[in-house]
């Protein structure tokens, strides 16, 4: 009995999509560069070298892992510079003890500020009239606006607290703001009692990166540990030219992380 099934489309357009991508691969200058040291280094478990098939067949492999690594690494890079700049309010390069001290005393400080205005004795002025209005009109305002991101955060808070009133809601502040400013009274004291790291921070990602990529190298060229140890920090820098790591660094690095792997797996087993 004949198979007259046709293809399915779908085949097609994963094919195109595929072929679409390789190009783009191979068009990329860094995928080069690989190509190009894989061909030179590369063998065969019978120590034959790489065939140019070969080498292109591992160098994309290769060059998709590590590329997708500087992607991802370059995001979290991005996310984390956004934060720091969102909270401390300028470029920060990197998070020093001193800058965490100065925004905890500022956020200390708001928090006090706010506890001591906004108590029962506001009842008694015209500033507690004015902010009771003004709180009536935002909780009705986000009740009619439901979908209008403005009141989004409003929303969310009094649906959690259950659309108090504004004496509730100002003994909720007070509360908060009061809790906050001793949080922050404590992480101050235990910074004060933390020493400052002296020169660069530890690269641990990068080291954990790159001894992944020099497994990844090893085991598809089947060179030596010499060699490998080469080849890794050589077309690392094709990747990673901020980061360039020479083959003495190499050495190091993969011998800590080798470290910790046993010391990891001896901790387990102990368990």
């Amino acid at each position: 009995m004949e198979n007259n099934e046709q293809p399915s489309p779908f085949q097609k357009i994963d094919e195109d999509e595929r072929q679409r991508e390789d190009k783009q691969d191979f068009a990329d200058d860094r995928f080069k560069q690989l190509e190009l040291m894989i061909h030179s280094h590369g063998r065969n478990p019978d120590k034959s070298p790489f065939s140019a098939e070969a080498a292109r067949s591992s160098a994309l492999g290769l060059h998709r892992w590590i590329d997708g690594q500087r992607l991802e690494r370059n995001l979290r890079r991005d996310m984390a510079k956004c934060s720091l700049k969102y909270i401390y309010r300028k470029d920060v390069e990197r998070e020093t003890l001193g800058l965490q001290k100065k925004t905890i005393q500022d956020l200390a400080e708001a928090s006090k500020i706010l506890r001591e205005r906004i108590t029962t004795a506001l009842q008694f002025t015209e500033l507690g009239d004015t902010l009771e209005k003004a709180y009536y009109q935002v909780k009705e305002a986000a009740k009619d606006h439901p979908d209008d991101p403005l009141y989004a955060k409003t929303k969310y808070f009094l649906e959690r607290t259950n659309y108090p009133n504004w004496p509730l809601m100002r003994d909720v502040a007070t509360a908060l703001s009061g809790l906050i400013e001793e949080v922050a009274h404590h992480a101050f004291n235990n910074l004060s009692n933390t020493k400052a790291p002296m020169g660069q921070p530890p690269k641990l990602e990068r080291d954990k990166l790159f001894y992944e990529w020099h497994q990844l190298i090893s085991a598809d060229l089947a060179t030596s540990l010499d060699e490998s140890r080469y080849i890794a920090s050589d077309t690392w820098q094709i990747y990673f030219p901020e980061e360039t790591i020479s083959e003495e660094a190499a050495v190091k690095i993969l011998s800590r992380q080798r470290n910790k792997i046993r010391e990891s797996s001896a901790s387990r087993s102990c368990d």
